[in-house]
């Protein structure tokens, strides 16, 4: 289907994008822009190592970014003299950098283009040595962005109510099946014996009689055929006469009374489509015998099977459009139970856009994932290996995200999700999987009639296969795609919210930008009402290596806001009652800060029966970044930066967990491709330390007990370190 995208000719040079869009590089034909200025060099490149680690809208937004930059810095030259001129990267001071913000202000461009800009820079800096390392000021956020809010309580029921309705619905598609699996299908014989009316001695003499009233006669060849095919056998047998039409007419002019007809019509004229009522599984199964839709050519389905041509018995030549002519027949009265539409049909069997975009956001609200996580499921590989660990029924499923999973991450680089789920509910998250496995089998042998321009294959996931629209088939698409297809995705969002009514505060929830950002503020409201999960567990569970994520993204909902006011107002009367009485105990204002001197904390696994290491000081770690980890006062929980820390106190019996974290640091930077060697820095300095430990380590006798334990008792530690994180935190809560 290349008719469906035409490629562009652009006027200057493109990159490609991580989704393998051609992206033209539009600010080479800016006015400011020339190959010989050190400023326009250092951003063209800095553009070229941008996109490739980016979407097509990522990547065109930073190409708007610097355009407007030009527009600012032609106007910035200007105005200054020459040694205040920018012309190269270095000369982008925060002064300079505070001017562009106010010129984007002034000129009521987004905010954004500046905090885009600053993000490319930074991101180029870290890929190339060419390009310099600028301390540009802070940002100021756009004020129009709003907090996530999560579903109030009565949209969030109705919402769970409609998917569980849906998916009773999908188990009983599965049902249909093995009816479909059992059922005879039909023969062009007894679907055409169905419709066409029997030629039958009184239908031929009416039919006779319809065209004499007319004044003519009917042709001597349809008369032949019908009398040669008509069950009466006196008809039949003047039909095999060599003086055939003068015996017909004859006994024409001699029939009985009972064949005079007094308004005489042709029977044969309108066929009886709509006595005939199909059977559905029975229709499917014929439908699978012969391979429609699947194993038919497309240019052929728009010929011969399409909307134009199909209008009348006579034009049918096998059982497909016999059967498409009769759903195509309306009902002639309102008591007349109409077939439903033909999308409608094959969605009986196959699963829709529908199907495959409400499972995708159950399984959201129930492991709190968002959307990318879920469409990376690998139908093949998406137990954990903790699976079945504590309890045959639990799942633990593990799935991926490559965009948003930290700050200097690669987008290359994806990062390991996980959720709990059981296989005893149907509703759960490894029962919704597994269903929309079950539902995309019978499309899986297929290949796809198109793909997006820059898709491939391995970009629509085959575990949510669906069928398209009918009338999409050959102009807009092909027969059946993947709600990884963002357009499938939103065109089922938008049926299912048109199936099922949900209202919140009274408006009705029409699209997925209407339900699609609260899905995980639903999910994070749903726990904290639980009361059973801290804010750290919850932060885990999000995948946010920072808990002040969570807390601004997905915790600052009107909802949480109001909750917080309400215990600061418990805890401030409190005080002020402490107060009134004269029984507050301490100094009201800021008292001196005593020296802190902490026990000597060690570290220990549940489970283990060797303790993991100590810390000498948790309120005081000197690792690189611990203060925009760990807040000042609070207790540093940070295990996995312990071997970058001073304070840290490695004995004995911390030896072979020494020896397994270095196995897991290789193994991690064996599974790193390629091109994410800039990211692996920190993970060799560690290796380094730990190395140092162990060869530097007095009693060889202990090395070596330490690593026979070791193999002995492995695994010793998750490869994800912040596991231990918020263990040892809830520990010391406790």
């Amino acid at each position: 289907m290349e008719h469906l995208w035409k490629a562009k000719s652009f006027e200057h040079e493109t990159v490609f994008t991580s989704d393998n869009i051609e992206v033209e590089c539009t600010f080479q034909g800016h006015l400011f822009y020339s190959k010989l200025k050190p400023l326009c060099i250092a951003l063209d490149l800095v553009f070229r190592k941008y996109a490739p680690t980016r979407t097509r809208v990522a990547t065109s937004s930073l190409r708007r970014a610097i355009w407007i930059f030009f527009d600012f810095v032609q106007g910035f030259n200007l105005r200054q003299p020459k040694p205040l001129q920018v012309k190269a990267l270095s000369d982008i001071s925060a002064e300079v950098y505070n001017c562009f913000q106010d010129y984007l202000k002034l000129n009521e461009e987004p905010i954004s283009n500046a905090a885009i800009l600053k993000s490319a820079l930074n991101n180029a800096a870290l890929l190339s040595e060419v390009i310099p390392d600028l301390l540009l000021p802070y940002v100021d956020k756009a004020t129009t962005l709003k907090p996530r809010a999560p579903l109030n309580d009565d949209a969030d029921e109705a919402l769970e109510a409609a998917f569980k309705k849906h998916i009773d619905s999908l188990y009983g598609k599965i049902q249909f099946r093995l009816e479909v699996e059992a059922a005879l299908p039909y023969t062009f014989e007894e679907v055409h014996s169905l419709i066409v009316p029997n030629l039958s001695r009184s239908n031929i003499f009416q039919w006779v009689q319809f065209c004499r009233n007319g004044k003519k006669f009917p042709s001597d060849k349809s008369l032949k055929e019908r009398l040669a095919a008509s069950p009466d056998l006196e008809l039949k047998k003047i039909s095999e006469m060599e003086n055939w039409r003068q015996e017909f007419y004859e006994t024409y002019a001699e029939r009985g009374e009972e064949h005079r007809f007094a308004n005489p019509k042709n029977p044969f004229s309108n066929v009886n489509l709509i006595g005939f009522t199909p059977d559905p599984a029975r229709v499917h199964k014929t439908l699978l015998g012969v391979g429609y839709p699947f194993e038919f050519d497309l240019d052929t389905i728009g010929k011969k099977y399409g909307t134009v041509g199909i209008n009348s018995v006579s034009y049918c030549v096998d059982l497909v459009q016999l059967l498409m002519l009769r759903w195509r027949q309306p009902p002639r009265s309102p008591k007349t139970k109409p077939l439903p539409t033909w999308d409608d049909f094959l969605t009986m069997y196959y699963p829709s856009m529908e199907d495959m975009a409400c499972l995708v956001q159950f399984i959201m609200l129930q492991t709190n994932w968002n959307k990318e996580t879920v469409l990376a499921l690998d139908p093949d590989n998406c137990e954990h290996a903790l699976t079945g660990a504590m309890d045959e029924q639990y799942v633990v499923m593990q799935s991926e995200k490559n965009r948003s999973q930290g700050i200097g991450k690669p987008y290359y680089a994806p990062k390991e999700i996980i959720a709990t789920s059981t296989r005893s509910d149907k509703y759960s998250a490894w029962s919704l999987f597994s269903l929309a496995n079950a539902l995309s089998t019978p499309l899986t042998p297929y290949d796809f009639d198109y793909i997006n321009h820059g898709k491939t294959t391995a970009d629509f996931n085959k575990a949510f296969l669906c069928i398209r629209y009918f009338g999409d088939w050959v102009k807009k698409g092909g027969r059946h795609t993947s709600v990884s297809n963002d357009k499938a995705f939103l065109q089922g969002i938008k049926q299912f919210l048109k199936t099922h009514e949900i209202y919140e505060n009274g408006e009705r929830l029409t699209g997925a930008k209407d339900l699609t950002p609260k899905l995980r503020p639903t999910w994070v409201k749903r726990r904290k009402q639980a009361g059973d999960t801290s804010h750290g567990l919850l932060a885990m569970f999000l995948g946010h290596n920072c808990p002040t994520t969570t807390d601004i993204h997905y915790d600052n909902s009107p909802y949480a806001q109001a909750e917080r006011y309400a215990r600061l107002e418990s805890e401030l009367e409190a005080i002020l009652g402490l107060l009134y009485t004269g029984k507050f105990d301490g100094i009201v204002g800021t008292p001196i800060q005593e020296p802190v001197n902490l026990p000597f904390k060690v570290f220990h696994i549940p489970g283990m029966e060797r303790p993991l290491w100590a810390c000498t000081n948790q309120k005081n770690p000197t690792w690189h970044g611990a203060k925009s980890r760990v807040r000042p006062g609070e207790k540093c929980y940070v295990v996995s930066k312990c071997v970058f820390c001073s304070r840290a106190y490695m004995f004995e019996d911390s030896l072979p967990y020494l020896m397994e974290r270095r196995i897991h640091v290789v193994e991690i930077m064996d599974d790193q491709p390629p091109s994410a060697s800039d990211y692996s820095s920190e993970l060799e300095i560690e290796i380094a330390l730990i190395d140092d430990i162990l060869d530097n380590w007095e009693d060889d006798r202990a090395i070596k007990e330490a690593a026979r334990y070791q193999r002995r008792n492995t695994p010793l530690l998750p490869r994800d370190l912040n596991f231990l994180q918020v263990i040892l935190e809830e520990e010391d809560r406790e």
